[in-house]
């Protein structure tokens, strides 16, 4: 039988973490989870606060339910 082992982060390894592709990663219990990418809605959105600066912002408090 072939046991795999999954290295553990730490938080400090998580923030020095590099990868070599454009995916985004968040860390739960030690491990490194892939997020997916942005939806087009987001991109679109990014894309005209990057492009107009007066364009209104969305703030959310991190700890709101929706």
């Amino acid at each position: 039988m072939l046991q795999t082992t999954t290295k553990t982060y730490s938080f400090e390894d998580y923030l020095n973490y590099r990868d070599p592709t454009d995916l985004k990663y968040e860390l739960f219990n030690g491990e490194l989870i892939a997020m997916p990418p942005a939806s087009g809605l987001h991109d679109d959105y990014r894309y005209k606060c990057d492009r107009f600066p007066n364009f209104p912002r969305i703030k959310v408090n991190c700890c709101t339910n929706f």
